[in-house]
């Protein structure tokens, strides 16, 4: 029989052990001070079959940007795994709902997660808020345009520096972009540590500006006396155009380099292309979902942004993956698990019979304005007469797009 309980202090390294058997890595024993620092056990449930742990999952206190530049407290959910031997039980079930219970439980009113898996979390009430662009960019190739590398004061205010010998002016830094941009999270000095501190052989390059910061890694290739070394940059934020065009003109005059490479660091709207003399230069090698959202509390989460008309909807949320075809003709009130109402000054609980239709993981890309009605509800997730699509899609939407930078 599985047994399910909070994590103990002394239960960490058994689960890291099976957390990174699940996940098919080799265990985290060089960092276990810091892995003890971020990881809070009252925050962590296990499964245990005969006293032995099977299965984990947990969640990081953090914040997330929402429109309008307020923060809402978020569940950063993480740690989610189940042995081989225990799958298809129930389990990851039952540690979703005991990780939601808890965030409401915190006054967490949203969880995010980043899925290993694409077809898991929807069925939990996640969905896709933010993406990530994988870029390729010929650094010989390329350079800024002048208007981009004008302001030489600027430029020369970028200091190459040891990321972690900088950690509160980073962090200061990047506390002024994220409140600035949609979908990011906070971070802490261990949390930044815990994910970004490189092995002991890695090098790893900061380049600080007064309003920004960078960071990359060096991947080496000589090529017989002919360098084309690997750029990896890893991390970037600006709270400034002067500070973007500055670090992206160091970067792009870091010798011997003969790609750059962006997982995470470049948003999928970012006008570095403009920014260059060969928009082409910047070439888009895939597009991935990195935040998934949960909206625990809709009241909360939609009266913490603001909108861009003065319009207003009902909204009634089903906790269904898919709207069926019941959803395809006049909306019953008890199809729905709530009622929202929501406008301009706000979001209220209603008793009034819904206009659109919604389900629970089609309320994360709503609330951060990263989907639009019309795609949305080509995919089943939302349903709505077309008469509301364009109003819906000018109310919800952003500019720019919601980005996350941040791993967890």
């Amino acid at each position: 029989m599985v047994d399910f309980s909070t994590l103990t202090p002394d239960e960490l390294t058994e689960l890291n052990a099976i957390d990174s058997r699940n996940f098919g890595y080799p265990p985290v024993t060089d960092r276990a001070d810091v892995m003890a620092k971020v990881v809070e056990p009252d925050r962590f449930v296990v499964a245990k079959d005969n006293g032995k742990i099977v299965a984990g999952a947990g969640s990081y206190p953090m914040d997330m940007t929402v429109p309008g530049g307020r923060t809402l407290a978020t569940s950063a959910v993480t740690w989610v795994s189940v042995s081989a031997t225990h799958t298809r039980r129930g389990i990851t079930r039952t540690m979703m709902e005991w990780l939601h219970n808890e965030a409401r439980q915190r006054d967490e009113p949203l969880l995010a997660l980043t899925a290993s898996e694409g077809g898991i979390y929807e069925r939990f009430g996640y969905g896709v808020s933010t993406r990530h662009r994988l870029v390729s960019i010929d650094r010989r190739a390329n350079r800024l345009r002048p208007f981009a590398g004008s302001d030489h004061k600027s430029n020369g205010s970028v200091r190459l520096v040891e990321p972690f010998e900088h950690l509160d002016e980073i962090l200061a830094i990047y506390d002024r972009y994220r409140r600035n941009q949609v979908g990011e999270l906070s971070r802490t000095a261990d949390m930044f540590t815990w994910c970004y501190q490189p092995k002991p052989d890695d090098l790893l390059v900061g380049a600080l500006h007064p309003d920004g910061f960078a960071m990359w890694g060096i991947k080496p290739d000589w090529d017989d006396g002919y360098p084309r070394h690997g750029l990896d940059l890893v991390d970037f934020f600006a709270v400034t155009e002067q500070a973007n065009h500055a670090l992206w003109r160091t970067i792009l005059s870091v010798d011997l380099v003969g790609e750059i490479t962006a997982r995470s660091a470049i948003a999928p709207d970012d006008p570095l292309p403009m920014l260059l003399e060969d928009p082409r230069g910047v070439r888009t090698t895939g597009l991935r979902d990195h935040a998934w959202i949960r909206v625990e509390d809709p009241v909360r989460c939609f009266s913490a942004r603001t909108y861009r008309t003065s319009d207003s909807f009902t909204v009634g949320v089903v906790d269904e993956p898919i709207l069926d075809e019941r959803f395809d003709s006049t909306f019953k009130r008890n199809y729905f698990t709530e009622v929202v109402a929501i406008s301009g000054d706000g979001a209220k609980l209603s008793r009034r019979r819904p206009d659109v239709a919604v389900t629970r993981a089609a309320l994360g890309p709503l609330l951060l304005g990263a989907g639009s009605a019309t795609t949305l509800a080509a995919g089943r997730r939302l349903r709505a007469t077309p008469t509301h699509f364009e109003r819906l899609d000018a109310f919800f939407g952003v500019n720019p797009l919601p980005h996350c930078r941040t791993y967890f």
